[in-house]
């Protein structure tokens, strides 16, 4: 891993500052993934889309564009199936000639809603069959025990 790490630095981020993020679903969805792996295909178009949508939102040029680097990793504490993906980006977004704009800081959970309505509206996702289903706690629930407020994510930045 420190290999890789070294080779990011060294042959693909630029010198701007960077976040590390950390988007997670929730565990009721988790079963899904792990006998549907091509599921964490279109888990990773919408990590892009998302996150790809909230840098080019903060910066206002129409050619603006983030730099991105992901990884999925499938496991956590004790070997448990956790599909999460850990992002590497730009801490705001190339535009023109190379030039860069750094974004302001952003709030967690404005992105976690973005990654929550995107994820939901998709039309092939395993929460399609989760929702025909009558849980205690439904999707459109405002209570904090809803199972789908557990979309997580974390950012850290490293200048």
């Amino acid at each position: 891993m420190i290999v890789f790490g070294e080779k990011l630095c060294e042959n693909v981020l630029k010198a701007v500052p960077h976040r590390h993020w950390v988007f997670s679903i929730p565990k009721r969805l988790k079963i899904y993934f792990l006998y549907d792996r091509n599921l964490l295909k279109k888990l990773s178009l919408c990590v892009w889309k998302v996150l790809s949508a909230y840098l080019k939102h903060t910066v206002p040029y129409e050619d603006a564009e983030p730099g991105v680097v992901a990884a999925m990793q499938s496991f956590g504490d004790f070997l448990e199936f956790h599909p999460h993906f850990h992002v590497i980006s730009s801490d705001g977004c190339f535009y023109g000639e190379g030039s860069f704009m750094v974004s302001p800081a952003p709030n967690a959970r404005d992105l976690e809603n973005a990654f929550r309505q995107k994820y939901l509206s998709s039309q092939e996702t395993p929460a399609r069959q989760v929702l025909s289903h009558n849980y205690p706690t439904p999707v459109n629930s405002k209570k904090k025990a809803g199972y789908l407020e557990h979309f997580k994510i974390a950012g850290f930045i490293k200048d």
